[in-house]
Parts: structure tokens; C-alpha cells; sequence
């Protein structure tokens, strides 16, 4: 019995009812903890053994790797006398011609690989005049597509606090992906996930995120390797804020939120056209507490100092006003 389940004759299995049971071409199915017999006789009463297991260990497995259009070869080594040699996929026998040649010889040779030539039973038979013919084991052929980038990733404007998510298409086997910000490898952890895949997600977004040099570096085994075009993250500016109105399209910086809180953000409109900017923020007494310059398309600012209340803003080019407003603090 297997458990409880009383076993028959039949399949791979023979002696279920006689003193030795025998499990012939186990499976991985056949495994088991509780294999036992149950013996009855004239003069006893019925005897159930000790349960005893049955192990299916994994046969060993050999393979190779190609990549398409590449070459792969099988060699086998045999002494005797008048040996000859029959390489087989499986149990078809491989013939010379188109991309195999050495199908009679102690080296098969596959040129170029195709698709069609991965299998797992490569073997091949050996016969030699004081031998019988013999199967080597089966050997496999795995074989790897070129690395092809299918869809690049795109530009990506998120707010702060939300998700952003640069994704790449990419077809081959046993591809690796890397994302960088510019020259840096970005790494799992805090906003970042999907560092080493094909998606990369930044959760939450915040100003320091901005860039415009995202990409991904992708290799495999049958090509060095392929890096994506850049794509860049921008903020888009939040809604509900007393900064945002119809007006707002035509100034030379955006700050926001207003109200503010312990930081603002400083949005250049056009970056390219930036000429000496300097942001000056005013007390209602007039003091200067806040002075930068802007280098940069945002800029984020500290501002958990200022106490709540009114402030007034002035921007600068060239020791000229460009633009002035009000900024309310409401620590």
C-alpha cells in the first residue's frame, strides 16, 4: 500500500501483492512516506509493516547555450575498435545537411543556431565491433534571442506625492535591466522600486527627483548590452493653490504651494531663458529672510523657519524686477 490505498499490478508497478514490490522508471509521482504491506495467513491475525519511504531524486541534466545565428557543437568521446556514431534529437536520427553537420561523427555541429534546434535530448549512438549499441545521456541545447528594445521610455510629469513610472519594452532571453539617473545606478529602496526591471517607479515624487537623463541599460547573454534613450521626470504644478490662476501661464516663475508650509517650490518657466534670477522673500517690515539664486528649472526651498504670516516676493535679472508677488506662511 501507498497510506492507505492499496496498490495493483500494473503500469510501473509489479509484486503489489507478494513479498517484494517493485516500482519500475520512477517517477517524481511515486515519492512517498508511507509505503507498507499488509500480510494475512491461515493461522495469524492480519500484520501491517512499518512505514517506509521512497526518495525520487532528480536525474542529472547537461545543457549548452546559444544565441541565434551562433554555433553550438556536442562531442562525445569512445575507445573500441570500428566504432561509428549516430547523433539523435530524441529518438530521430540527425542527417548532414542545411545547418548540422557531423551527425556521423564523434562532434555534431549545429550552424547557424535557429529557434527550432532548442531541446532537452540531444544524444547520440555509439556501436563499435565488440559492442552493442549504446545511447549516451541526453543533453540539452537552450537557446537565447538577441536583446531587441521594442519601446522606449517616455517623459514623465507627476506631482508631488504621486507615482511616477518609466517603463521599457525589450524582447531576448535572460535579460537584466539597470536604471540610472544620469550616471547613477539607482538602487531599491525608500521611493524606489524596479530598479533592476523593465518598469521603474518612483513613489512618492518629490523635487529632487527632476531630471531629464532616466534611462535603463539593459544586457543579455547574446549581446554586450543596449541602453534605452533618456526620458525625463518634471513636476506638474498642484491644483487648489492660490498661486495657480489664469495669470500664472505668463510669469517667469511659479511658486508653489501657496499657502506654504515648511517648503516652496520654485518653477522656472523657461529654463533656457533664465538671466541672473534671483528670488528675494520679504518680512512685512521689509527684512530680507529668504535670498537664492536660481540655477535651475525647480528649486525647493526650506522654509519651517519663517513664522506664519504675509510675506511679499520679488524676482531679479540683472538688478531689475521681473516679477513680485504675495506668500503666505501657515506653519
Amino acid at each position: 500500500r501507498k497510506g492507505t490505498v492499496a496498490l495493483n499490478n500494473g503500469g510501473n508497478i509489479s509484486g503489489a501483492t507478494s513479498a517484494t514490490l517493485t516500482l519500475n522508471s520512477v517517477k517524481a509521482k511515486d515519492a512517498g512516506s508511507d509505503y507498507n504491506v499488509v500480510i494475512t495467513g491461515a493461522c495469524a491475525t492480519v500484520e501491517t509493516s512499518n512505514n517506509v519511504s521512497l526518495e525520487v531524486n532528480a536525474a542529472p541534466s547537461i545543457s549548452t547555450s546559444a544565441c541565434v545565428g551562433s554555433s553550438a557543437s556536442f562531442s562525445a568521446t569512445a575507445t573500441g575498435e570500428g566504432l561509428t556514431y549516430q547523433w539523435r534529437k530524441g529518438t530521430v536520427n540527425l542527417t548532414d545537411g542545411g545547418n548540422i553537420t557531423g551527425s556521423n561523427s564523434p562532434t555534431l555541429t549545429i550552424n547557424p543556431v535557429s529557434a527550432t534546434d532548442a531541446s532537452s535530448n540531444y544524444n547520440v549512438l555509439i556501436t563499435g565491433t565488440c559492442s552493442t549499441e549504446g545511447a549516451s545521456l541526453n543533453i540539452g541545447l537552450i537557446v537565447n534571442t538577441a536583446m531587441n528594445i521594442t519601446a522606449q521610455p517616455t517623459n514623465q510629469v507627476a506631482c508631488v506625492g504621486t507615482a511616477a513610472i518609466f517603463t521599457v519594452g525589450a524582447t531576448g532571453t535572460g535579460l537584466s535591466y539597470q536604471w540610472k539617473k544620469g550616471s547613477v545606478n539607482l538602487i531599491n529602496g525608500g521611493t524606489i522600486s524596479g530598479a533592476t526591471s523593465a518598469t521603474l517607479v518612483i513613489n512618492p515624487v518629490s523635487a529632487a527627483d527632476v531630471a531629464s537623463d532616466y534611462h535603463v541599460v539593459i544586457t543579455g547573454p547574446c549581446s554586450s548590452m543596449a541602453t534605452s534613450t533618456p526620458a525625463s521626470l518634471s513636476l506638474c504644478i498642484p491644483t487648489g493653490t492660490s498661486s495657480l490662476k489664469a495669470g500664472d501661464l505668463n510669469n517667469v516663475v511659479t511658486i508653489y504651494p501657496n499657502p506654504f508650509t515648511s517648503s516652496i517650490d520654485v518653477k522656472v518657466a523657461d529654463a533656457s531663458k533664465m538671466d541672473n534670477y534671483e528670488l528675494r522673500i520679504f518680512s512685512i517690515t521689509g527684512d530680507v529672510v529668504l535670498k537664492t539664486r536660481l540655477v535651475k528649472e525647480i528649486t525647493t526651498l526650506e522654509t519651517s523657519h519663517l513664522a506664519p504670516g504675509v510675506y511679499s516676493y520679488q524676482v531679479n535679472s540683472n538688478s531689475k524686477t521681473i516679477q513680485s508677488g504675495k506668500l503666505i506662511s501657515k506653519q
